[in-house]
């Protein structure tokens, strides 16, 4: 999933961001990124058919089919991703639009916008990791082999 956000009054270099999830959409987030960059985080762009932790798509994806299997026990953990990338997006993108307002060079525009980039991968890929964390115990929790007594 992708829509693009056209923000009027903002510098035509930063005027526009694409706003991405991948996997199904009760599970996915969605992370703005400034466009018309030379670079894509390694995050997002490194996927391939080798099922990895270390890009978005694989992450999206084993979230949604765990949460998807133990949806009553980790609804709550989706929602709060969901809420929490939303929220730190706004607030990663406010200080870089801040930054961008205060620089002419276009150069120096440019990096800034592709550090910010970086910045929300690696936040999403933190958030994603937790989320994936939790949503695997509610998971591992209802397996019919699950270790229901103590050895003792």
């Amino acid at each position: 999933l992708s829509l693009i956000q056209m923000r009027p009054g903002m510098e035509k270099d930063c005027n526009i961001l694409e706003w991405v999830a991948f996997a199904s959409n009760a599970f996915n987030v969605l992370a703005p990124f400034y466009t018309d960059m030379d670079t894509t985080p390694g995050y997002l762009s490194g996927t391939n058919g080798k099922v990895s932790t270390e890009n978005f798509y694989w992450m999206s994806r084993m979230i949604a089919a765990m949460a998807d299997a133990s949806y009553n026990k980790s609804v709550f953990h989706i929602e709060r991703y969901q809420e929490s990338i939303a929220a730190k997006s706004h607030e990663l993108l406010n200080r870089y639009d801040t930054l961008l307002e205060q620089e002419t060079d276009e150069e120096t525009r440019k990096k800034l916008q592709e550090e910010a980039n970086e910045k929300i991968a690696g936040m999403l890929q933190c958030a994603a990791a937790d989320t994936l964390d939790k949503v695997l115990y509610e998971l591992s929790g209802q397996m019919k082999n699950a270790y229901a007594r103590s050895d003792a």
